[in-house]
This record gives C-alpha cells, structure tokens and sequence, in this order.
C-alpha cells in the first residue's frame, strides 16, 4: 500500500501559525492607532484568530486556482484574501496591510511543528506502507519549507512528494490524483489517501475507487453535506465523521474543544492505519 499524506490542516493545523500572526498584527502600533482612533478601544482586539482564519481561508479559496494558473500574481491573491477576509470578520486593512500580515503569516509558518501523536502516525505509515508520500496543494517553496519546519522528510519517498505549485494542477482536479497514481505505479485501491477537507481530499479520492482517512481539523468541512461523499462512488469510507454538526453547533463549540476533539480524531486514525497495514 502507498500512503499519501495532506500537509495544511491535516498534518499540523494552520490556524495556529495563523492565531500568532493575528496577534503580532492586530497588536502592532498602527494597527492600535486606528481603534483607537475609531473609537474601538473597548472592543478591541477584534474576533478570535481562528475566526479571522475561516473568512480569510474561504477568500482564498475563491481565487486559489487564479493564483496557480497566473491569472493573477500571488501578492493580488494575498491582497484579495486577506481584506476580503479581515473585512468579513469586520476588519478593514489597506492592501499594503495585507501584504505585511502575510510576511507576518510566512514568519510564524516557520516555527510549525508535528505533535507527537502525528509524528507517530508519520512514523508508522513509513514502517508499515511500502512508501510514504505527500499530496498537497501550493507554491513549491513554500510547501517544500513546511516539510523542512515540520521535520517529517526522513518519512517520506522523494518522489512521491507532490506539489501542485510544481505540477501545474492541484487539488480537486483528477489529473493530480492520476498523476499521484502514475508515480506510485499500483491500482487506485492500493493507494491511501489522509487529508482534512472534503472537497480537496476525501470526494475525488472516493471518486478514483482509492481508500482515504480523513481528519477533520477545518470546520468549515463540516458544513458540506455528508451525502456528498457518499454518492459519489460505493468504495468503503474508513472514517468520517457520520452526522456533520450544523452551523450553530460549530459556532457554539469552544476552540479547545475542537483541538481534542481533532487529538481524538487523529489517534484513531493511527489505529486505522495500523489495522490497514498489518
């Protein structure tokens, strides 16, 4: 079996890199300047990162694929993700603002690290697989500083680490999938995928007949109807959660809450892997 592996939001969780550098910006004295200035100082800081972090993540969804194709530079598509986002969370920044939260954002996504429990399914999937590979949308660079900053390289198979910033095609598209089959050089059954989002990771690999594991760490992923994955094809679903919790519900759970419960999620996941690769 061929393990693939998702890095953003599966193997470590990008809204914590994403908290600090809300922190660092929100706080920063011109940022200060202007609540106070506004007459904001009672309410400020404004939202939480990790509410911040979902309105910017859907803004970029919306010009993710622009942005790899060259239709627009990646500046524009930080510009656009970043004041569309911070303004649905009721934060107005200038684009020159925008640029500097990224550099912010880029300067925290160094520090990430692998908890222990993912660095032990890490572990496990190159002992247990007959290779270990990555599968993950974004621009080389970056995508290939986060393997370095997480330390997971000595796990995986060179050349089955794909980029699509490297591939000129990216997630959903079938000929990513494809090309992750082409490089492995076995049947779509014997390929595993694990990733955390419905639309990226778990309906076109259920799609292409391939078992998959998902980690739910995005909570916007919950808000896709499960019938979704469902209908798409009769391959087996190793794990997923059964009854999505409504909009309400996902608004009402704390944030640490969420943090055990993806500890949860990932812990059982090794538990799959193990029976899948005994």
């Amino acid at each position: 079996m061929i393990v693939f592996w998702d890095i953003d939001d599966t193997i470590y969780d990008r809204c914590d890199a994403f908290s600090s550098a809300c922190d660092r910006f929100l706080n920063t004295p011109a940022m200060k300047k202007r609540a106070a200035s506004a007459g904001d100082e009672a309410h400020f800081p404004p939202p939480d990162g990790r509410s911040i972090y979902r309105f910017c993540d859907k803004r970029g969804d919306e010009v993710f694929k622009a942005s790899q194709t060259g239709e627009i530079s990646m500046a524009e598509m930080y510009v656009y993700r970043y004041c569309k986002g911070f303004a649905d969370a009721g934060i107005l920044i200038s684009p020159e603002e925008a640029l500097l939260f990224q550099n912010i954002y880029e300067e925290q996504q160094k520090q990430i690290s692998c908890t222990e429990t993912m660095r032990s399914a890490l572990r496990l999937s190159s002992e247990r697989a007959e290779k270990t590979g990555i599968l993950t949308n974004g621009p080389s660079g970056k995508q290939r500083g986060k393997i370095a900053s997480l330390g997971i390289a000595p796990f995986l198979t060179e050349d089955l680490v794909l980029i699509s910033g490297e591939l000129g095609t990216d997630k959903p598209e079938k000929e990513i999938f494809l090309l992750a089959q082409e490089r492995s050089g076995v049947p779509a059954k014997e390929l595993l995928l694990i990733g955390d989002s419905l639309k990226n990771d778990i309906i076109p690999a259920s799609a292409m007949n391939c078992l998959f594991i998902a980690f739910v760490f995005a909570p916007r992923d919950f808000l896709i109807p499960i019938s979704l994955v469902l209908s798409v094809t009769d391959t087996s679903i190793i794990f997923i959660i059964p009854i999505p919790p409504t909009r309400r519900e996902i608004e009402a759970t704390p944030n640490n809450a969420i943090e055990n419960l993806s500890n949860i999620f990932c812990k059982f996941s090794i538990i799959v892997l193990m029976l899948y690769m005994l």
